[in-house]
């Protein structure tokens, strides 16, 4: 089993970009959590669609750009990459890092737990854990009810299951 130390380490670059995933929903949410655990954050580029993500910085002047596509083996993959050059006061107030789809995935095993964890204590987690300083109440809420949804299921399929 893992210290709690090596469970909060961050990907490598060279990590990500060699790796490979069976679809295009996969492959989007891996390289979106990679760039926020790196305390970056990105701007869609209008040429995305079912096959391809294009990002590139919300700074004019900073040539990151990531592109992930099909391969040639069928496999969706990073094939192009170029890192940040710019301050990293640009993405300081990035509001994806706080979405209830980031949070849920940092704390998942948290709320696995502890079912009726308060979303007072999501916010603290956040905040000593995975260096979220200003978390806001409703995204961890849904956080919350996130996860309870996945290991749950949903509560209005779960009746429709019912014979009448």
């Amino acid at each position: 089993m893992e210290s709690i130390e090596e469970q909060w380490n961050q990907p490598l670059a060279s990590d990500i970009l060699s790796n490979s995933w069976t679809n295009i929903t996969d492959a989007k949410k891996a390289v979106k959590t990679w760039i926020l655990d790196r305390a970056e954050s990105w701007a869609p580029s209008h040429h995305n669609d079912k096959r391809r993500l294009q990002l590139h910085c919300l700074s004019k002047g900073c040539s990151f750009h990531i592109r992930i596509a099909q391969k040639k083996d069928g496999l969706f993959g990073i094939i192009c990459y170029t890192p940040h050059d710019c301050p990293p006061s640009t993405h300081a107030k990035f509001k994806q890092r706080n979405s209830a789809w980031y949070l849920a995935s940092l704390l998942e095993r948290d709320i696995a737990v502890n079912r009726q964890i308060k979303p007072k204590e999501i916010q603290e987690r956040a905040r000593i854990y995975h260096q979220l300083p200003r978390v806001p109440y409703m995204p961890a809420w849904r956080a919350r009810e996130r996860v309870r949804d996945i290991h749950d299921g949903d509560e209005g399929a779960s009746f429709q299951l019912i014979e009448a």
